[in-house]
């Protein structure tokens, strides 16, 4: 899996993530147009998909000031993202992450799936991160486009 520890952006996927979007913020719509189109034709999302799905979550918390931004991050235009999130997104960003962290149980995650198999206090911990991302980002939505 190339992870190093439980957060966002302990793993190797997230950290080419986050180099991508640093040298274009705007790239973070086109990933998750990307990953989208992946889901709608081989129904199953794999780990590097899923650990970019989880720090674009991130990245958007941290436009929107929510979480402190981490070290590896701190390069990134976060106005240019926040520019870019709009209701549209962070609903498909919804759907995304409620898949990577298999919220219907449809097994169609690998990173759910690689994390399971962790050692149960990682797993844990990795789930707790990782829905907080969730409850961050339906947060944004509800607040921000309340209308």
């Amino acid at each position: 899996m190339g992870a190093w520890g439980t957060s966002v952006f302990e793993n190797d996927s997230a950290c080419d993530f986050i180099l991508n979007v640093e040298n274009s913020p705007t790239v973070i719509t086109d990933e998750l147009v990307r990953i989208r189109e992946i889901v709608e034709e081989e129904d199953y999302l794999e780990v590097d998909e899923g650990s970019s799905v989880l720090a674009m979550a991130e990245l958007v918390l941290n436009s929107f000031g929510v979480n402190p931004i981490h070290e590896i991050a701190k390069k990134i235009d976060f106005t240019l993202i926040k520019e870019t999130v709009a209701l549209t997104f962070l609903n498909q960003l919804i759907s995304l992450l409620e898949l990577v962290l298999d919220v219907d149980n449809n097994n169609k995650s690998e990173l759910f799936e690689l994390w399971e198999e962790a050692d149960p206090k990682d797993f844990a911990e990795w789930k707790n991160i990782s829905f907080d991302l969730l409850e961050g980002i339906k947060k944004i939505r509800d607040e921000q486009f309340a209308n």
